[in-house]
């Protein structure tokens, strides 16, 4: 647990970052464009409040599953160009800092399901079928990773909660409980 300056410290790169990732959605939702310098400053700062709420090498091991969701994220740009941009391969490394090695898979689970929700209800919105219509990809990203990102910063910087004290590798007590 870190003390005193430092927690305000992260506790405002917390915000910072927060506010930043629902700006992302919200750019994202309104011109369908990402710009990739600005999701590098985002995951750049993601890591750096993962830095300071937990251990540096839990940190950097979320920087190298970020670096491998990032990398497979334009692998498949390389194969497809027309299903992903530059925006949405820094979107997904930010998907895998935030989640690190244990809620990766968890957050790239939401982020289908929360997608499959949003193409469907554009779909119907635009008079398509469903899963015919583009959808801003930030908007389900953002959806799952911002309460993990919380969840990741407040066991960080209180680690007698509750949440904190649970199995790590429980994910159905976690989902039994939000």
């Amino acid at each position: 647990m870190v003390g005193g300056f430092t927690d305000i410290v992260m506790i405002c790169a917390a915000l910072v970052t927060g506010m930043l990732m629902i700006c992302i959605a919200w750019d994202d939702a309104t011109r369908f464009e990402i710009d990739p310098a600005l999701m590098l400053w985002i995951n750049a700062l993601a890591f750096f409040v993962i830095w300071g709420v937990e251990d540096p090498h839990g940190a950097v091991i979320s920087l190298a599953v970020g670096a491998l969701v990032g990398v497979t994220a334009m692998v498949v740009r390389l194969v497809r160009p027309s299903g992903i941009s530059l925006g949405d391969i820094g979107l997904f490394a930010l998907l895998g800092v935030i989640g690190g090695p244990l809620f990766t898979p968890l957050l790239l689970a939401l982020f289908v399901f929360f997608g499959a929700l949003i193409s469907v209800s554009y779909s119907v919105a635009r008079g398509k079928r469903a899963f015919r219509s583009t959808y801003p990809a930030a908007v389900p990203a953002m959806a799952a990773a911002i309460p993990v990102f919380i969840g990741r910063v407040g066991v960080g910087l209180w680690p007698e909660s509750r949440f904190a004290m649970m199995s790590k590798f429980n994910i159905i007590y976690i989902l039994g409980h939000f």
